[in-house]
């Protein structure tokens, strides 16, 4: 947020620019009960990323700018089982269907982008 706000000036003074927001589907459904803090600031990041979007939209001089949110759905990445140490894999796609392996996100981010 610091830094978003720090250069916003800087990206107002350019034909076009971009703040790109990573945050998660556990902002948005908070069905995980490890981490509350992680849904919970994932959910502030939407909130934040909307709200800084309607402003440079209404703003006459940022409308250059841009506020996009990436919310991940479920990556197959080592990073869950850090954090989850009964299920370790549970978000692998042998035992989670819906889960994307790290290649698919990136193609699906890339194309989107």
């Amino acid at each position: 947020m610091h830094l978003a706000i720090g250069l916003v000036e800087h990206f107002k003074s350019k034909p076009r620019a971009t703040i790109v927001n990573v945050s998660s589907v556990l902002g948005y459904t908070p069905t995980s009960i490890i981490n509350p803090v992680y849904n919970g600031s994932k959910a502030w990041l939407h909130f934040w990323t909307m709200t800084l979007r309607t402003q440079l939209s209404e703003s006459s001089d940022g409308k250059n700018v841009e506020a996009i949110e990436i919310a991940p759905p479920t990556v197959a990445t080592d990073l869950h089982g850090n954090r989850h140490r009964q299920a370790p894999d549970d978000n692998k796609k042998d035992k989670n269907p819906n889960a994307l392996d790290v290649s698919e996100f990136m193609g699906f981010m890339r194309k989107g982008l």
